[in-house]
């Protein structure tokens, strides 16, 4: 079974048009790039001397106090992001869980932690080499390697969804009863409200109001913090997440 690819394509460039890009854009060269690394990668996962390199230059980079435990605690994090965020592959061909990943309209689970993962670190190399002399608070390894982690998962769900043909997407689905259009289009408006965030969605009725109530503050923090780190991550980096030689990430990783 191969993965099928998107037979639609539109000539010419109409990136002009466009008054504003999003940072998730891709071009259809540098996903059918990332779609080659995924494959090859195959859900391999890291060396623990990858995994170490990349916890000791975050931590060194961007911590006032880089002493080993800082190290150790960053490598910690790095696993547990690796070992709890990607698809269940058992039994499953790698093109079944990429268009498994293509269907779904969020971008966790990741189709390959470890691809995400070494997207995330060259954000944060970028980052460093635009902003050299600057040194974050204590903890702010962990934080923008997070943030870092759930923008590669973003761009990597955008460039893939865009190539890859799935039952899901809007190529290939043909629904038998089309919805009735709207009498009066409402315009959509950005993002403010940390409610809307699509991390947490509401949870079902609960007898006791008062948790649901300090669940609902506690998780409306969490959305508008993320949103904000997220929002700032992008703008500093000048809103570009493009992809620079996947492949050579994936070779350097397998060099250490």
């Amino acid at each position: 079974m191969k993965v099928k690819l998107h037979s639609c394509r539109v000539k010419g460039n109409v990136d002009v048009f466009q008054m504003h890009r999003s940072p998730f854009h891709c071009q259809f060269t540098d996903a059918c790039q990332l779609l080659q690394v995924v494959k090859s990668n195959a859900g391999q996962p890291l060396s623990e001397t990858c995994i170490a390199h990349l916890a000791t230059y975050v931590t060194q980079s961007w911590e006032n106090d880089a002493s080993e435990a800082k190290v150790q605690d960053t490598k910690t994090f790095i696993h547990h992001l690796l070992d709890s965020t990607g698809l269940p592959t058992q039994d499953t061909s790698t093109d079944q869980v990429i268009e498994s990943f293509c269907k779904r309209s969020s971008a966790f689970p990741v189709v390959s932690p470890s691809i995400t993962l070494l997207i995330a670190m060259q954000y944060i190399d970028r980052l460093k080499m635009k902003y050299k002399a600057v040194h974050g608070t204590p903890g702010c390894s962990r934080r923008m390697i997070l943030v870092a982690y759930v923008l590669a998962t973003k761009f990597l769900h955008a460039s893939l969804s865009s190539i890859v043909c799935s039952q899901a997407s809007p190529y290939a689905a043909q629904p038998k009863d089309l919805p009735s259009p709207p009498v009066s289009p409402k315009y959509q408006q950005e993002l403010t409200n940390p409610n809307q965030y699509h991390y947490f969605k509401k949870t079902s009725k609960d007898n006791d109001k008062t948790a649901q109530t300090e669940l609902s503050d506690l998780c409306s923090h969490f959305n508008y913090r993320m949103w904000r780190m997220e929002n700032e991550f992008v703008q500093f980096l000048d809103n570009d997440l493009q992809v620079r030689q996947p492949k050579v990430l994936l070779a350097w990783s397998d060099s250490l």
